[in-house]
């Protein structure tokens, strides 16, 4: 269909386009805040520029400063066969709105997507899950050093801007941003503002832990899901760095471009800066991650999860999928010695612990170990978030374990991520996969659990199965299995998952006696 509908929002009117069905209004490109370049770089979102006359949002922006995944690789050759300019001009909005009713408002979801990603992505098409009666949005943010830098110069400028000394934070405060903009503007599109909700994925789902829990965003946010993240992370905690530690990080970082101050590293070009920053994973967590600042947030994410601290009146979905660790790529060359070490790296002291519990013998036991430990991870960092809500008596979460193996002959399992089309219902978007009928019958009623949650706070809803929230997940757990059987089950326990569990409850009140 040729016709363009319009939508005005504070800063101007948009022209965006229909899709083919003529059910779903699409605003691709919006902007929520300025271009965080120049003199930008590395400073809190500013407010976006009003344009005067009609702005064209039928096509999408650019996607952020991230490093491209091969096409050689599985994930590359999943998500990323599509290629969008990348830009640290990237602070815009992607938005599918069901065709307005009148007298009706629609729920909206904001999406944040996980590290070494973009809001691009084919997978994450908004049409399908729209049509539910949902507004969804994903987000473009700044990543990685965009986002995280910390440097004594850049909290010394924030104190004499703000008033908070602080640096590192800006990809935080770009969902932030994101996040109010929705709430000031979804009725352009036929959104009801008290009802903006987010959810994410992997990293993004970590974002959304942090969104729930800033105070910058107190009464905002009707519900939250947080999919493979989120929760009491081992990883995270172990490898948290203070403000301090991460601004000589910063220095190191700074001295690596081959430039002496901020100034002079905001006029290097941005590819120069993402090329020339190597920052494994390890190292993102503890230096490139948002830091509890008194301002942005109060507290790290285990601590605030072991704590409760967050509004009680905002429902959450949690889980992740069966085999989370299972595409990252090969284990072939872990051996006893290097599962040590990164044993040592996790869990410091009690790497023994995990070692005993996981019948380390030799070394193809080390990798098949070492290629578990990502899903062991995840379910117990979700799992004892969980048990730490019950025992606070917090309202009780609903949880998930995806299990539905990804068909293809790669043998990936329900892998990290693959739950991304069955939620969007996107499978027509990503045809190098071949989904059958069950895939699709699996994806209308994940679809339907999502958008039920945002519209109620429930996902349950006619002609689906019962999805109770659990209630005791240490004494009486029961979780939603979404694959080839809809329903609620046990959830999967091993000795290693049980041992990670004691050792985040163990460590956090450890840090908080």
């Amino acid at each position: 269909m040729n016709i363009q509908p319009q939508a005005i929002v504070e800063t101007g009117a948009l022209s965006g386009k229909l899709n083919e069905d003529g059910d779903v209004l699409m605003f691709f490109g919006v902007p929520y805040a300025a271009p965080p370049v120049g003199a930008l770089r590395w400073r809190p979102p500013q407010p976006a520029r009003p344009w005067e006359g009609v702005r064209d949002a039928r096509f999408r922006a650019s996607a952020n400063m991230h490093r491209r995944p091969s096409l050689k690789t599985f994930y590359g050759r999943e998500f990323d066969q599509l290629e969008y300019p990348r830009s640290e001009d990237c602070l815009y909005l992607n938005i599918w709105a069901p065709l307005p009713r009148e007298g009706e408002q629609y729920p909206a979801a904001l999406y944040f997507h996980g590290g070494d990603s973009h809001a691009n992505k084919a997978v994450f098409d908004g049409e399908g899950f729209a049509k539910n009666g949902v507004i969804l949005i994903t987000v473009g943010f700044r990543c990685g050093v965009f986002a995280g830098l910390c440097h004594r110069e850049l909290s010394l400028e924030s104190e004499r801007e703000t008033g908070h000394y602080t640096s590192g934070n800006y990809g935080l405060l770009d969902q932030i941003a994101a996040v109010k903009w929705a709430r000031r503007n979804i009725r352009a599109f036929g959104g009801d503002p008290d009802r903006v909700s987010v959810f994410g994925q992997s990293a993004g789902a970590t974002a959304v832990q942090r969104l729930i829990t800033t105070p910058l965003l107190k009464g905002s946010l009707f519900a939250a899901v947080m999919q493979s993240a989120g929760g009491m992370d081992p990883r995270y905690m172990t490898a948290e760095a203070t403000l301090e530690q991460s601004e000589a990080f910063g220095g190191k970082v700074l001295e690596s471009l081959g430039v002496s101050s901020i100034e002079e590293a905001r006029a290097l070009p941005a590819e120069t800066i993402l090329n020339g920053v190597e920052a494994g994973p390890e190292t993102s967590m503890a230096h490139l991650s948002p830091k509890p600042d008194g301002y942005t947030l109060l507290h790290t994410p285990d601590t605030a999860g072991y704590l409760g601290e967050y509004p009680a009146n905002i429902p959450v979905i949690i889980g992740t999928t069966k085999h989370e660790g299972f595409a990252y790529g090969t284990y072939d060359s872990v051996t006893e010695d290097t599962l040590r070490q990164y044993l040592r790296r996790g869990f410091g002291d009690a790497w023994e612990d995990y070692w005993q519990a996981a019948g380390v013998k030799d070394d193809s036991t080390a990798q098949k170990v070492r290629r578990q430990d990502s899903g062991d991870v995840k379910m117990a960092a979700c799992y004892s978030w969980v048990r730490r809500q019950n025992l606070l008596g917090r309202p009780a979460p609903y949880v998930y374990l995806f299990t539905k193996e990804a068909p293809g002959p790669e043998g990936a399992g329900a892998f990290h991520s693959g739950e991304h089309a069955y939620v969007f219902q996107s499978m027509d978007k990503v045809p190098w996969r071949p989904y059958n009928d069950s895939d699709r019958a699996l994806s209308q009623a994940m679809s339907r659990y999502w958008a039920n949650f945002f519209k109620t706070g429930d996902p349950n809803g006619a002609g689906l199965p019962v999805w109770e929230p659990t209630r005791d997940m240490e004494r009486d757990p029961w979780i939603m299995e979404l694959g080839c059987r809809l329903g609620m089950v046990r959830p999967p326990q091993t000795r290693v998952s049980d041992f990670i569990q004691r050792f985040v409850l163990d460590f956090c009140s450890s840090k908080n006696p």
